[in-house]
């Protein structure tokens, strides 16, 4: 059986299935992972985070080692955005907003490549038989980095412009609540996976498809156009660019194409893709592709576990510029 023929199947069961419990979920992946190619280590390490993907710490490591881990960045003063947002007493562990602020451990996530872009769902009738808005709503989330080195969220802010509505502020529950079916509880969760929509379209179409594909195919034809293949830059960054072009012209086909959009299928920002990348070009500077100097302008340099290999990654590119002088 092919691989798209045992995709295709797995998702055909996974509509028939109705799933009672999350274990009757884990047995099924288990059978499965075997007719889908993949080994029983890796579904086990993917079921250890869903069982830990409501903690705290568990969203602070995603925006620390996720795949959009390159829009967090240390909050030098609590103006602007955050001045009314109401942050909890017991979040900071006893100390205040501005001691925190002060000591350099409050950190802010923004997504305002999201702002003017309309609600979407152009295919959701196409995909579930009935019209449905696909919200788009702005998300930021300021997460606090505790005595433990711990990073967690605090404080999230939620505006739906599209609507007209006023932005909303959701905080984490007191201690002593530790029911987790409580309404603060589910409040919480409900706003840090609205803050999680804002994430996967800015990750999926900005560093994702943006800064990722696009902005890296300019690089790729300067190099095939400009150096011969034994010129000793070429052949360095070679492994980096193979592949980039004729990706992006199946890209263009397919993903950014206005008439067969296929983010659209799937994000609810994926209707209006020039809105989002004009925002996120605004600001985009070549500066930013240099990933130490990148992360050292935003804070984040003395944050451990930041970005997995952070060190490696800057050894290699100072190693490199060493041997081309």
């Amino acid at each position: 059986m092919s691989l798209i023929t045992s995709r295709t199947k797995f998702w055909e069961d996974m509509k028939k299935k109705r799933f009672d419990s999350f274990a009757h979920y884990k047995m099924f992946l288990k059978e499965k992972s075997d007719e889908m190619g993949w080994s029983k280590e890796t579904v086990f390490e993917a079921l250890k985070v869903a069982h830990i993907f409501r903690q705290d710490e568990e969203f602070g490591r995603q925006m620390l080692c996720g795949p959009n881990a390159l829009y967090i960045r240390k909050v030098e003063s609590l103006d602007g955005r955050w001045a009314d947002g109401p942050i909890p007493d017991h979040a900071l562990e006893g100390k205040s907003a501005e001691d925190v602020v002060a000591d350099g451990h409050l950190f802010e996530v923004t997504f305002d490549e999201l702002i003017g872009v309309p609600h979407g769902g152009s295919f959701s009738k196409k995909l579930t038989g009935t019209a449905q808005t696909w919200h788009v709503v702005l998300g930021d989330c300021l997460l606090y980095q505790r005595s433990d080195d711990k990073l967690v969220p605090i404080l999230i802010r939620l505006e739906n412009r599209n609507d007209e509505q006023p932005a909303t502020w959701w905080t984490p529950p007191e201690p002593d609540i530790t029911d987790l079916n409580h309404p603060k509880h589910l409040a919480w969760l409900y706003a840090k996976m609205w803050f999680r929509c804002a994430d996967v379209n800015c990750y999926s179409l900005c560093t994702h498809f943006a800064r990722a594909h696009a902005t890296n195919e300019l690089f790729a034809v300067a190099f095939y156009r400009n150096l011969p293949n034994a010129h000793p830059v070429f052949r360095m960054m070679q492994p980096h660019i193979q592949g980039i072009i004729p990706v992006n012209v199946q890209a263009r086909a397919v993903l950014v194409n206005p008439g067969q959009n296929a983010f659209s299928l799937f994000l609810s920002a994926g209707d209006n893709l020039k809105t989002v990348f004009n925002n996120y070009y605004k600001h985009f500077d070549y500066k930013d592709l240099i990933l130490p100097e990148d992360v050292k302008a935003r804070g984040m340099e003395d944050i451990p576990e930041y970005l997995s290999g952070m060190t490696l990654s800057g050894t290699g590119i100072s190693s490199a510029s060493t041997s081309l002088r």
